[in-house]
Order: structure tokens, then sequence, then C-alpha cells
């Protein structure tokens, strides 16, 4: 049976099993201070001032800070913010060249937790570096703070151990060493597609052991011999996605011009049909009038009959029109 020594202090391994026991160190100056901490029943992070966490003994003080389930839990939302980043790069694979929106991304996120959205809004990530987190105009007021669960605390506090947990090490070797690399392989005016390709042979052969350690495969050789048909290929290529691109404007405003005349040989039809009616109402009403008033109203019709025939010719030159366009967008498909 194994007991924690600490004075008050009931666990026992065949009772809470829950709970991790350890020996005491062998060094006498460490095994002093525990042994202090055991008899004044003081805080180990104020004995030692280590912000290490847990307790070296059975966990049974742990309970006395009343923020260490608020901190345990942000400590798990920023992890989870944290994760894909670390997991996406921990890789051999040519990744820089999406380091730098990853990262702004990142960057962003962890900042929408307690900086005013007005200042993050469109920012490049130039301007993200530069935003004063320090400065308390800049900061969200601590109750909108986004801590990850629904509690709420000072800021002060939040800030404090923010600053701390993002101090952690995250190290990346291969990403650190393509710094180097890069800088090495960048020449004015390169596409990104060119530095992937030359960090691709850079990799290949670091991991030969060096250029005349690298295998001349029948692969390798073709590739090689097929090179400059490759390139006629991909500028080909290129051009041909830059004639779409092209055909793909042109159509969409030929299809935007269709839609105009559309509507306006709707508004054609509506108006040529109310005019048409006009008229044949006030005919009929004409027929049972005599004099004056018959010759007002028939003249009227006649106006109204001749407008209605202008709204017509412009309906028809307006279906030319339409159909000429329809035409010329079957021919761009």
């Amino acid at each position: 049976m194994v007991q924690c020594c600490v004075p008050c202090c009931s666990n026992r391994n065949d009772v809470n099993k829950t709970v991790s026991y350890y020996r005491f160190p062998p060094d006498d100056k460490e095994k002093r201070r525990w042994l202090k901490f055991i008899r004044e029943e003081e805080d180990f992070t104020t004995l030692t001032g280590s912000t290490c966490f847990p307790l070296p003994f059975c966990g049974h003080s742990t309970s006395r800070s009343p923020l260490i389930i608020a901190k345990l839990q942000f400590f798990l939302a920023i992890s989870r913010t944290f994760s894909p980043f670390l997991t996406n790069y921990q890789t051999d694979e040519p990744v820089l060249p999406f380091l730098a929106k990853d990262l702004s991304e990142l960057l962003k996120s962890l900042l929408q937790r307690f900086i005013k959205g007005e200042l993050l809004q469109d920012a490049t990530p130039l301007k993200l570096t530069k935003i004063d987190v320090a400065h308390e105009t800049n900061r969200v007021s601590y109750r909108n703070v986004d801590i990850g669960m629904a509690l709420s605390k000072s800021y002060p506090e939040l800030s404090k151990f923010s600053q701390s947990l993002l101090l952690l090490s995250h190290g990346q070797a291969t990403v650190e060493r393509g710094f180097s690399i890069n800088k090495e392989v960048e020449t004015c005016n390169i596409l990104e597609k060119s530095v992937e390709a030359l960090r691709l042979i850079c990799d290949k052969v670091c991991v030969c052991g060096g250029v005349l350690k690298v295998p001349l495969t029948k692969e390798l050789m073709a590739s090689v011999a097929s090179a400059r048909s490759q390139y006629r290929i991909y500028l080909e290529d290129e051009r041909k996605k830059k004639q779409s691109a092209t055909q793909g404007l042109k159509r969409k405003a030929v299809q935007e011009e269709m839609e105009d005349l559309k509507t306006k040989r709707l508004v054609l039809t509506e108006v040529c049909h109310s005019l048409q009616r006009d008229a044949d109402q006030l005919a009929e009403q004409a027929e049972g009038k005599s004099g004056s008033l018959m010759a007002q109203l028939i003249t009227k019709s006649n106006s109204l009959r001749r407008r209605c025939k202008e709204k017509q010719n412009e309906l028809a030159q307006t279906e030319t029109l339409l159909d000429s366009k329809s035409n010329m967008l079957r021919h761009m498909s």
C-alpha cells in the first residue's frame, strides 16, 4: 500500500486509484524543498517560484486555485487552434509556400479572442503584426473576451495566462531550415511553381546525400529529355487558359446583354398590349357618340394606335438584336 505523505491527506493507492504517487527526488536540495512544502503546507508554486503543474504529490492541493478549471479549458481552446497548424507542418514535404498564409490565419484567430474586430477586418499580415495588443483601446471589454468557455474573469488574469501560454515552444526544424534553402534558390520574378520545383530538387539532393549520389534512373533521364517539350506543353496550356478566361468574360458580357434585352422585350410587350387595349376602348366609346365628342375620342384612339405601332417597331428591333446575341452566344460555345 502507498499513501500520500502530506499531512491530512488520506489518499492511498488501494482506495483512490485515479491519482499518481511519486517518490522523493534523490537530490538533497530538491528533497528539502519537498519536505518544506509538506511541513508548512504552502503552495508549491509560491515556494519554488515555478509555474509548473501538476504538483509532484498526489494532487490534493490542486483545488486551491479557483481558476484552475478556467485555465485548463482555455488551454484546451488554444491547443485546438494550434493543433491543425502543427499537424500540417510536421512533415518533410515542401509546404513552405503555404506557411505565410497559414501563420496569418493562425495569428488572426488568436487575436480575435481579445482584439476589436474592426482592427482585424481586412487587415494584412503586416498590419496584424503591428497591432499594439498592450494598448487598452485596441482590446475588447473583458466581458467579451473569448476564452473558449462560458466563464468570465478579470482581463489581467487572462492576459497573463495567455502570454505564458503563447511562449510555449513549438519547434519545426524542417520549416526553419527551409528559410535558408529558399534564400539560395529564389531569384527575381520567380513563380510559385518554380519555387516548389526547386525545393523538390533540393530536398531530393539532400535525401540522396549530394548531387553526385543522385541515382540516374530511366525515369529521371526520360524526364530530363522531355523537359523542353513539357515546358512547351505548359506554355500552350497557359495560353489556352488565358484564351478560355477571355472567352468566358466575353460570354458573360453577352449573357448580361441578353438578360437586359429580355427585360426590355417584356416591358415593351406589356406597353403594346396596354396601348392597344386603351385604343380599342376609346374606339368603342366613340361609336356611341356623335359630333365633336366622337371626333375627340377617335383622335385619342388613333394617337394611341400610332404610339402602339412605334413600340411594336421597337419590340421587333429588340427581338432581332436578341436573336443576333443568341447566335453569337452559340458560336462561343
